[in-house]
């Protein structure tokens, strides 16, 4: 679901938020915790305000009348519906790494990858999966670098490694089996 909306919301005192998703499905939120030590919440604490929440702004938001509190749809999405873990091309400690051996700046990182500087922030730290293709064109542009210095990035030194300790005529496909 790509911006997830809400179809109708139900209070159930003294601090849950049952909602029905456009999707078809139910979630079930406790937001006690979130109620009882949030200042900007204390209108919430009053049973009669809370049940009276409504959904607004064609499902993105869940408000009180009266007061000035809403909960984003795509916050309350999130919280049960983590986002999936994407396939571990590069991990954002293995990105990081990567800048700080090619010596580049995000402007300059960006400029090579051809990605914006705000989508390499994000890679390194974490909070979106470093795509297959940016992973090609990192080692790429770290054996290109490692070749005009006359010398071979950690991944091609450990690659060399292990195809020396294989026997002669054993290929790495042939090893795995």
């Amino acid at each position: 679901m790509s911006q997830p909306r809400i179809v109708r919301v139900e209070a159930d005192l003294p601090s849950t938020l049952r909602i029905a998703w456009r999707d078809g499905s139910q979630t079930r939120h406790d937001v006690a915790g979130l109620i009882s030590r949030a200042d900007w919440a204390a209108p919430l604490r009053d049973p009669v305000v809370f049940a009276n929440a409504s959904v607004e702004d064609r499902g993105l938001q869940i408000v009180w009348p009266g007061t000035d509190i809403a909960f984003s749809a795509h916050g309350l999405w999130d919280d049960v519906h983590p986002p999936q873990p994407a396939a571990a091309w590069m991990s954002a400690a293995d990105f990081a790494h990567w800048m700080r051996e090619m010596g580049w700046s995000f402007a300059e990182a960006a400029e090579a990858l051809g990605v914006s500087k705000r989508m390499l922030k994000y890679y390194s730290a974490g909070t979106h999966a470093v795509p297959k293709a940016v992973c090609l064109a990192c080692m790429h542009l770290a054996s290109a670098q490692a070749g005009e210095n006359g010398r071979r990035s950690p991944q091609h030194q450990r690659a060399a490694a292990s195809r020396a300790q294989r026997p002669p005529g054993v290929t790495a496909k042939s090893a795995i089996r």
